[in-house]
């Protein structure tokens, strides 16, 4: 396929990045490549949907806590029912929200580093480096397929993979959370494609998308923190 095509660009930011960034132009279409990565994401989570709603299912039944027929019938319809709507849900929407969050962001960040790129320059490009997370996605759900229900929660596909599984992370652990290698990819092509949006080197487009995972992991970490904390509560 031509490499100027917006399906060239979505391969060339995994074999290439530094070239195809290098040729990106000044309005790079959005709609296309978006919907394309929806459509496989969508279909990545409709393969593992049988076996995550199996999985539900399951520690309901397992439940610590006695539950009445009447209570866990019910339960199993809303399983039956909401676990699939949720999938198709967060499939289409969360990537979406992402996009618009991250062009926001670095736009945000880009001004402070004296960087004129838009919020719909940036908006393609957070499709295009997209794609590591989309494969990152698809070993994941590999992984699912191939283990049993029991070992779903333990499937991490970053760091803290290397401790022992843990009810309630502490800090060190949602630390190594954050360092995903799928994760740093994608920031890495954020910054090049920020500062191809951007018309600068390609190194202060890097330093932006530096500052942004920073503050990413500056809140998410104690935001983390703070859900262990209630849920040991709980």
């Amino acid at each position: 396929m031509p490499e100027g095509s917006w399906w060239g660009r979505l391969i060339g930011v995994l074999v290439n990045p530094c070239k195809t960034f290098y040729e990106w132009p000044e309005k790079a279409p959005f709609w296309p490549p978006a919907l394309s990565l929806l459509g496989f994401n969508l279909l990545l989570s409709l393969i593992v949907l049988p076996k995550a709603r199996a999985a539900a299912l399951l520690a309901l039944e397992q439940s610590p806590v006695p539950i009445a027929a009447p209570q866990l019938a019910m339960a199993k319809t809303m399983i039956n029912y909401g676990v699939p709507i949720m999938t198709i849900l967060v499939a289409l929407a969360m990537p979406l929200i992402i996009w618009m969050l991250e062009a926001w962001v670095i736009s945000l960040a880009g001004r402070a580093f004296g960087l004129q790129a838009t919020y719909g320059d940036l908006l393609p490009v957070t499709v295009a480096a997209w794609v590591p997370t989309l494969l990152g996605g698809l070993i994941y759900k590999v992984l699912i397929l191939a283990l049993p229900m029991e070992s779903m929660k333990q499937i991490q596909l970053n760091l803290a993979a290397l401790l022992p599984p843990a009810t309630h992370p502490g800090l060190v652990y949602l630390l190594l959370e954050k360092i995903d290698p799928f994760t740093i990819w994608n920031f890495i092509l954020l910054g090049l494609g920020t500062a191809a949006a951007a018309r600068v080197e390609q190194r202060r487009g890097l330093l932006v998308a530096l500052v942004v995972w920073l503050v990413y992991v500056a809140l998410s970490v104690p935001l983390g923190m703070v859900g262990a904390a209630f849920s040991t509560a709980a």
